[in-house]
């Protein structure tokens, strides 16, 4: 397992209809992503698209009597294990999509965490996780880039949940994942309105939130050498495959992936 799967996106399966609407502007953002990051895996030195991409080719589950298409686009490179994106859309040629996902995972040989967004058609939560503390430190990675993540956090503020403590549900669905969470960590829901105007504000915050974020992980990661320091890459080995094994696990949608992709789920995991 690679761990490029959506987190949440199979929760919202069961409530979307078997018959969606007119793509809206939340659809063209969900889309305008997963181009905005399939434009900047490719650009990334020695870019190459990893083999598991030609079994997701083309590729359709079914929940109930509702048929929706898997886009799939994974990558590797001199500095990544994967780059991948996921999404859903509901109906195949639809334009309506659930979700847009995705997945940064360095090599093991460099001083760095890793990093996962859901945008899903209600919410997006976005993290920058350190699989291995002992040797890396988020902070020391991002560096100077990290005016960028602030600059995020800032944007993302007037729709950040509220933590339980509040009264919220912040963190409520991932407390698995509570010792690999930074300081950076995003999780805001759309208003609850259909006034176009406040949707679009929200909708235009997600996509420059995740462009700023995408940006300053990438931009740090490029800064970094390779070190031939066994401490270090075993820990990072050995802290992603206590990660993946914690989400496969413990994640609540976890179960509903093995129904919808049968034997596939390992694969798309």
């Amino acid at each position: 397992m690679q761990f490029h799967t959506s987190i949440a996106a199979w929760c919202m399966v069961v409530l979307m209809s078997c018959s969606p609407p007119t793509p809206n502007y939340g659809d063209q953002t969900l889309s305008n992503m997963r181009e905005f990051l399939k434009n900047r895996f490719e650009k990334l030195p020695g870019s190459l698209l990893r083999p598991v991409f030609a079994s997701f080719d083309d590729y359709t589950v079914r929940l109930g009597v509702s048929k929706l298409k898997v886009i799939l686009a994974a990558y590797e490179g001199i500095s990544l294990v994967n780059a991948c994106i996921s999404q859903f859309e509901i109906t195949p040629d639809s334009g309506r999509y659930m979700d847009c996902t995705f997945v940064i995972r360095p090599n093991a040989d460099l001083r760095a965490p890793i990093m996962h967004g859901d945008a899903l058609s209600t919410s997006f939560s976005m993290d920058i996780y350190n699989v291995n503390p002992t040797s890396v430190s988020v902070d020391v990675f991002l560096g100077d880039r990290i005016d960028k993540i602030n600059r995020g956090l800032v944007r993302a503020l007037p729709y950040q949940r509220k933590p339980i403590e509040e009264g919220g549900n912040r963190g409520k669905y991932t407390p698995h994942l509570d010792p690999y969470k930074s300081a950076y960590r995003i999780e805001i829901e759309k208003p609850d309105t259909d006034d176009p105007e406040t949707l679009r504000i929200y909708w235009d915050t997600v996509y420059e939130v995740m462009t700023l974020y995408v940006n300053a992980f990438l931009e740090s990661l490029a800064v970094l050498q390779p070190e031939d320091n066994e401490t270090l890459i075993q820990g990072n080995m050995n802290g992603i495959d206590t990660f993946i094994t914690t989400i496969w696990e413990n994640d609540i949608v976890v179960p509903m992936g093995k129904l919808m992709f049968k034997e596939d789920m390992e694969l798309y995991f």
